[in-house]
């Protein structure tokens, strides 16, 4: 057998060399905030039954849903102060902790923001337009990305009830392992009371093809170590 087959498989699987990684989104398992209590209570679930709709009576599942299918979700144009469908609306809060009793190997986030449409004709732009991102990782190391900014959508002079507002993606640059707590701090924006609808995190998943080709690949060293051993 040639001895740089294996490797070769070994190393387009690493670079790569199968189909496109996927990527799943999961949800937070709990979440605190310094400085303030929210308006929203905390829910695990998005969609149907959860802490908002979205448009199509799509659900977003924790661990099932992909990143491609969670960016085409859009939340309900008609968010309103007294409705029970938001995540954050506060006046004041210093921080907000988002906890993971799963460790997870993550490579960013994402948001949807807070836009308000009252009565049908009050239109208020509440969302956040900047904040401190702090990943606890890896046992407890800590990457922090400062001023990370965030877009206000809808953007219209003229707002209608049609409007929506889509997720806004924010990627680490690099996966982070073992990912325990994301924390949101230092929050910029919003006319008096201020948020965000939702927040999710999402991790590239390797391609079963992917998985193939690194297995052929140590199979293959496996029998060509023994091979030479045997020699």
């Amino acid at each position: 057998m040639n001895s740089k087959l294996p490797l070769f498989l070994l190393c387009v699987a690493l670079l790569g060399g199968g189909s496109a990684d996927a990527s799943v989104v999961y949800l937070p398992d709990s979440v605190a905030t310094v400085g303030g209590a929210v308006d929203q209570s905390f829910d695990a679930i998005l969609g149907a039954g959860g802490a908002i709709n979205f448009a199509s009576g799509a659900v977003l599942t924790s661990g099932v849903t992909t990143l491609e299918e969670a960016l085409t979700f859009t939340q309900l144009a008609q968010g309103q102060a007294t409705d029970a469908n938001g995540r954050f609306y506060q006046n004041n809060f210093g921080a907000v902790n988002y906890a993971f009793t799963t460790a997870r190997d993550l490579d960013g986030l994402l948001l949807w923001n807070y836009h308000e449409l009252y009565a049908g004709t009050l239109y208020n732009e509440r969302g956040i337009t900047r904040a401190d991102i702090t990943v606890t990782y890896a046992g407890g190391q800590i990457a922090t990305f400062d001023n990370v900014s965030f877009a206000l959508t809808p953007e219209s002079a003229v707002p209608t009830s049609a409007q929506t507002s889509p997720a806004l993606q924010f990627d680490f640059g690099s996966p982070l392992a073992g990912v325990t707590q994301v924390t949101l701090s230092d929050l910029q924006g919003g006319a008096g009371w201020r948020g965000w609808k939702e927040f999710a995190v999402y991790s590239a998943v390797p391609e079963p093809s992917t998985y193939g080709l690194m297995g052929a690949g140590a199979l293959a060293l496996a029998i060509g170590v023994r091979r030479r051993r045997r020699r």
